[in-house]
């Protein structure tokens, strides 16, 4: 998974795919797509761009991950899009299990004061807890940021390629009309 040069620890990291990407403007949609990530782009090269994005969408206080986004062409203008982090983007950080023990915490005193009515008052807050931390866990989304910035990327460039052969389809049928106007 990881080679000479890679960041990271290759059992930790991240390292997804897209196959048949247009290519053709790849490296300007990646770096509009990563500004809108709130992410700063480190270096670019040929056929490379190394980055770093936060943690979570849009808050960079939630921490950075190093990533690095690679494209190699298969043929007809199409090809591979890379991105491999340099660590888990998925893996639970302290808060997360901080914030998963008060839920639970939270939802024993919900489940235990009918059995234990000296809990009662603390019930209503250990419900309030539950009830947040279940709420703040549905927000990560499966694969990271990384992934999902990759697949924005991807789909971008095939709209873009779509919009193009259409273009260029309306400019032949013009061509033809004029031509059998003649």
């Amino acid at each position: 998974m990881s080679s000479g040069g890679e960041m990271g620890e290759a059992d930790r990291s991240l390292d997804i795919g897209e196959e048949d990407v247009p290519l053709d403007g790849v490296e300007e949609t990646a770096g509009d797509w990563i500004e809108l990530f709130a992410g700063k782009i480190q270096s670019t090269g040929d056929g490379r761009l190394d980055f770093t994005l936060p943690r979570r969408r849009g808050v960079a206080a939630s921490g950075a991950v190093k990533c690095f986004l690679e494209w190699s062409a298969t043929g007809d203008g199409r090809g591979r899009l890379r991105l491999v982090t340099g660590e888990d983007v998925d893996g639970p950080g302290l808060q997360q299990i901080a914030l998963l023990v008060a839920g639970l915490v939270g939802s024993l005193l919900v489940i235990l004061w009918p059995f234990y009515p000296a809990l009662a008052p603390a019930a209503g807050v250990g419900a309030v807890i539950a009830v947040g931390a279940w709420m703040l866990t549905l927000r990560r989304s499966g694969a990271g940021v990384a992934a999902t910035l990759l697949r924005k990327i991807a789909e971008t460039q095939r709209a873009r390629a779509a919009w193009d052969d259409e273009e260029g389809d309306e400019g032949r049928d013009e061509k033809a009309g004029d031509d059998r106007d003649e």
